[in-house]
């Protein structure tokens, strides 16, 4: 969004892509020698070039840095300019753009007001013509009533919550998107793709971990099944290797008939 600011001596060139502006201010005098001086073919009047920068239409814009190229047509040929320009301050673009953009907001929020009690008003004096015998003839003529709710709704812009810095600009009418800000959403992208993956593999159990798991449960279940046989000698029972076996298994051990009797005694 480009914007020209024309003042006794001194033109300002204002440049905003929404989050920042760039900007420059020249003298009458330097405008018409660096329009000159860029078009030594096609030379204009002082006028005429103040009107074509600030006026017309211009067909081109390219922006190189802080360099605005800017291209116009007069009569087929055409017709170049240069704005040098530099970031501004945080005052100038809440002067600039800022101040402006809520004016314009309260604006329309005064003015949708005002539309909506006039409608209803209107719908109430349908009502009293209706209930006054009155029958609109025209039938494609008659409307439903006006609804705040289903309005309120198609007034929504709660979306714009879940759109990319890209689709933000282009609802904007912006279509080009600063390459830091492109490189900001690529990263914050990449970033919540990894942090779902890293997400999903802590989920997930590896064969190696599953191994040792498995090796942990036999092991206590190898010292669950251990009888001390006096000392000398240990009875175990076979372990399953697997979770089908074991369920088929009885909880209890098996105990040693010479050291069952050994323990009646």
């Amino acid at each position: 969004m480009i914007k020209y600011i024309v003042e006794e001596e001194f033109l300002t060139c204002l440049m905003c892509d929404i989050v920042s502006m760039k900007s420059e201010t020249v003298s009458r005098t330097e405008l018409f020698q660096r329009a000159k001086q860029m078009n030594k073919n096609l030379q204009l009047e002082d006028d005429k070039i103040l009107d074509l920068i600030t006026e017309s239409k211009a067909s081109e814009y390219k922006l190189e840095e802080l360099k605005l190229n800017v291209k116009y047509y007069i009569s087929g040929y055409p017709y170049r300019f240069t704005w040098n320009l530099s970031q501004s301050s945080t005052e100038e673009f809440m002067k600039f753009f800022t101040a402006p953009l809520l004016c314009s907001l309260k604006s329309y929020h005064e003015t949708n007001e005002e539309l909506k009690d006039l409608l209803k008003k209107k719908d109430e004096e349908i009502a009293g013509y209706k209930l006054s015998g009155a029958v609109l003839v025209r039938k494609h003529l008659e409307t439903a009533p006006f609804d705040p709710q289903s309005f309120a709704k198609e007034q929504d812009f709660s979306f714009v919550e879940n759109q990319s810095v890209t689709g933000i600009y282009n609802l904007c009418g912006v279509s080009r998107v600063p390459e830091s800000l492109k490189a900001n959403e690529t990263s914050r992208k990449v970033t919540k793709s990894n942090s779902a993956q890293t997400s999903q593999n802590s989920t997930k159990i590896s064969p190696r971990r599953s191994r040792m798991m498995q090796n942990l449960k036999r092991q206590q279940h190898d010292d669950k099944l251990l009888y001390d046989d006096g000392g000398s000698s240990q009875e175990t029972q076979e372990i399953p290797r697997n979770d089908t076996e074991m369920e088929g298994k009885a909880d209890t051990p098996e105990v040693n008939p010479k050291s069952r009797k050994r323990l009646n005694l």
